[in-house]
């Protein structure tokens, strides 16, 4: 099994010193655990997407890509996850144009929205040696999805929420094998799991297409438009944290999905924090620590009557939280 298990975000918010004295030395120690990086990439027709940071120069952010990919010997992932303009072949034309340099300078990863693009083989041609990945925004769950996908991707990224459906996981073994005999290909499967997301959150798609469309506003989470959204429910249910889709932060726990997953996604694009829990994370995991992040799992076991009970009441109920209250009879108490 490859020890190259994590996906790493880069912020391009980290300014230089920040990144000289804590993200290069910690991303050089942990290289062998890097599966990759994924970075914000925006170019014509992709000209937001959905972090929907504001960049004063967006040539800048696609040199840092290459930038990081250079330095650190690590392939990089170019961002592509509007799903809010057209995939109209007119929109195929204008991408294959504008990732053309990028792609001659060295990017030869991408996450694609649009199976429409693929299946017409233009930009397989185009780009022969092209490493094709879904977004995660593509929603992909259940075993056919993944099996109608894996056609036409090398790597897909699965929904957050299947996290809690082990019912579900275990059909992923199958379709592997599956699409293993059907494509003769190794297909790829990746989680998020450390963006605290509520479980099935309900506005989640109209939080990714308003910054995806978004012009002059301030993007979503800097926008009166969010307060009535998680932080209205983190004030209103005690046991809202108990109820993220967002992997319990255990070693265990990630060797536990390593049965399902070859990567795990890591958090932190747009949030320097996120970054950073990530990066102690990666390494702790390397040095082969239980507690991937100590504080968290304190707050966990502070907030819960039985900590362990809660991780087994949660690894199968798929977060239909109007049929169970199992964490909130876990519920010690709220946690500020």
């Amino acid at each position: 099994m490859s020890k190259k298990i994590f996906s790493l975000p880069i912020n391009p918010f980290v300014d230089e010193d920040h990144f000289t004295n804590i993200i290069s030395p910690t991303i050089q120690l942990n290289k062998d655990y890097i599966y990759d990086f994924y970075a914000t990439v925006r170019i014509p027709p992709f000209n937001q997407d959905s972090m929907g940071g504001t960049f004063m120069n967006n040539d800048e952010v696609n040199n840092l890509a290459l930038y990081y990919q250079n330095i650190f010997n690590i392939p990089v992932t170019a961002t592509f996850n509007n799903t809010s303009i057209s995939p109209s072949l007119k929109n195929m034309e204008i991408f294959i144009e504008n990732f053309r340099p990028l792609y001659e300078r060295g990017l030869k990863r991408i996450i694609m929205p649009f199976q429409h693009w693929l299946i017409t083989g233009k930009i397989q041609k185009e780009f022969p040696d092209l490493y094709i990945k879904n977004t995660i925004l593509n929603n992909i769950y259940n075993p056919q999805e993944i099996y109608n996908a894996a056609e036409v991707y090398d790597f897909i990224y699965v929904d957050r929420n299947v996290m809690r459906d082990l019912d579900t996981l275990e059909e992923y073994i199958k379709v592997k094998n599956k699409i293993k005999e059907r494509f003769n290909k190794d297909i790829v499967l990746s989680l998020l799991i450390n963006e605290p997301c509520r479980g099935l959150c309900p506005l989640q798609k109209e939080h990714y297409t308003f910054n995806q469309k978004r012009d002059e506003e301030k993007p979503y989470f800097s926008n009166p438009i969010s307060v009535n959204s998680c932080t209205k429910w983190s004030r209103e249910d005690p046991a809202y944290f108990l109820k993220n889709a967002t992997v319990t932060p255990l070693k265990s726990e990630l060797d536990r999905l390593l049965k399902y997953f070859e990567v795990f996604k890591l958090h932190g694009r747009d949030n320097k924090k996120l970054l950073e829990s990530s990066l102690v994370m990666i390494n702790n995991y390397r040095l082969n620590n239980e507690e991937l992040l100590p504080e968290g799992i304190k707050y966990y076991k502070d907030m819960t009557k039985d900590f362990y009970k809660y991780l087994e009441d949660t690894q199968n109920c798929k977060f239909q939280c109007w049929n169970c209250n199992l964490c909130d009879l876990n519920l010690k108490k709220r946690i500020i």
